[in-house]
């Protein structure tokens, strides 16, 4: 009863937000994100182990972890988004909410929504195996990079049980030796949560109370993208 309840608040609290977000002063939406997803991340009382060099998680740089599920933005954002930092933007599939991102006018309310979900997020979104969607979001972080803003990347694209990793996409590796950023990498461990595959429901009542490890691994330095990529492959996969 009192899990059924957590989950219509949290419903309504991202409805909310999503509503006000467009009026929030842009000289406070920064501290107000970090502190709403803290609230969402309490709401569904996650429990969180840093283990490793938190210094490293205030570097302008980019941050690649595995991927179990939606709840790692909770998990992971406000450890690398701190109230006064820049930004923390992330790459996210641009179906998450069950409707594609719309890239032209507004159909429905319902695309507004998406609209200011994605952009109140800081959320880039990717359309798997769309190539034009691609070079756009290659574009955007490029940019973004040369603004010195933070960027979360899952960069197999994807999320697995039990957070394993099989192959990450070079993307974002080749965009991080253009840039001359370093890569911080990242494991997460969930002690009672296997999250889901690629295609499988997203069933937020999954969220409630779980425990996670979160390993901060030592930076990836700029290097050519192949050998950047082994590296943070070597480095997330040596916890998980």
């Amino acid at each position: 009863m009192l899990k059924n309840l957590r989950l219509l608040i949290h419903h309504s609290s991202l409805f909310v937000y999503v509503c006000i977000s467009p009026i929030i002063p842009s000289c406070i939406h920064s501290v107000f994100i970090h502190y709403f997803i803290l609230y969402l991340r309490t709401l569904c009382n996650v429990s969180v182990h840093i283990h490793g060099d938190q210094k490293l998680l205030t570097e302008k740089n980019i941050f690649m972890a595995n991927h179990y599920e939606g709840v790692d933005n909770y998990v992971l954002y406000p450890m690398i988004k701190q109230p006064l930092s820049n930004n923390l933007h992330i790459v996210g599939k641009d179906d998450m909410l069950g409707k594609h991102y719309p890239t032209g006018s507004f159909n429905s309310v319902m695309d507004y929504l998406i609209k200011f979900f994605y952009e109140a997020g800081y959320i880039i979104p990717y359309r798997r195996g769309n190539k034009e969607s691609g070079l756009r979001v290659r574009h955007k972080v490029k940019e973004l990079m040369n603004n010195n803003e933070k960027l979360l990347i899952f960069p197999e694209g994807r999320s697995w049980r039990k957070g394993a990793c099989h192959e990450f996409k070079p993307g974002m590796f080749e965009v991080a030796e253009q840039c001359n950023k370093s890569i911080v990498p990242i494991t997460l461990k969930y002690r009672n949560f296997d999250g889901k595959n690629k295609g499988e429901k997203c069933v937020i009542q999954d969220w409630m109370d779980i425990e996670v490890d979160v390993f901060i691994h030592d930076e990836v330095l700029p290097k050519n993208y192949e050998n950047m990529l082994e590296e943070t492959f070597e480095k997330i996969t040596s916890k998980n």
